[in-house]
């Protein structure tokens, strides 16, 4: 008989809504293949998803805009999944973060750019909140942290950086914001610290202290040379793995254990 210790954080993953991971690895990683596929119909684009249990939640853009652009997939049998409920929030979605029984997700609108959805019930989520950002641009990226999401929009005349109170998810509430001068395309919040991947040309990393979210203060940043502006960020420990958007190199890991000095 074998046995095999598992040592985890559970107040991490709880806090994430159980983003943090730690299920272990399986299969053969040197030859990957595809275990199932979903079809969200013609000229409907998947955007974000997140997975929760063997419920995957995506998010989409369509041509139609009366098309469904959120869907819950029953993937409890990868071979088969299936798609077990959806609806149409308005404009489209661009990224998602599931929590407990919510979905929060951000609409690919200058209005109600935030949209938390019940999805207590797969085959029939239920939006029960839409807010609006003090800034007209679309919302770009969505990160649950302890009863609060961080949202990012497109570049503005205002502030580019949200922190949102959901701890009554029918009623969300502004806390803060950060005008970063760039669109935030990603976002990554460990503790008291939240990273952004940016569209900025010399900061494409941005970390912000939002230890007093009605006081949000950037706390360093780094300049990735030979990209077009951050596309997505990870952060464990003190390493910031950091996704480029063009240039001749896409993939960083950079060591944030001083962040007034990050390095490559």
């Amino acid at each position: 008989m074998a046995l095999t210790t598992l040592a985890v954080n559970r107040a991490a993953v709880e806090a994430t809504g159980g983003d943090t991971g730690g299920g272990g690895l399986d299969g053969d990683w040197q030859y990957p293949q595809t275990l199932g596929s979903v079809d969200l119909g013609p000229g409907n684009s998947a955007t974000d998803l997140d997975a929760k249990n063997g419920m995957v939640y995506l998010t989409s853009v369509a041509s139609d805009k009366k098309k469904s652009d959120f869907f819950v997939v029953n993937a409890v049998n990868g071979q088969a999944p299936f798609v077990a409920g959806s609806m149409n929030t308005g404009d489209g979605l661009n990224a998602v973060d599931v929590a407990g029984t919510y979905a929060y997700a951000v609409q690919a609108s200058d209005e109600g750019q935030l949209q938390v959805i019940d999805v207590a019930n797969p085959s029939a989520p239920l939006l029960i909140a839409s807010s609006s950002l003090p800034i007209e641009e679309q919302g770009l990226t969505v990160f649950y942290l302890d009863e609060k999401v961080y949202v990012g929009t497109t570049a503005g005349a205002g502030a580019e950086f949200y922190v949102v109170d959901v701890s009554t998810p029918t009623a969300p509430a502004i806390l803060g914001s950060f005008n970063v001068g760039a669109s935030v395309r990603d976002i990554w919040v460990v503790g008291n610290l939240a990273y952004l991947a940016t569209s900025a040309s010399t900061k494409e990393l941005i970390v912000l202290d939002v230890s007093d979210p009605g006081s949000v203060a950037e706390a360093g940043s780094y300049n990735v040379n030979g990209v077009y502006g951050g596309m997505s960020v990870f952060v464990a420990g003190t390493t910031v793995y950091f996704g480029g958007g063009g240039g001749q190199k896409s993939f960083y890991l950079l060591n944030a254990e001083s962040l007034s000095s990050i390095t490559l």
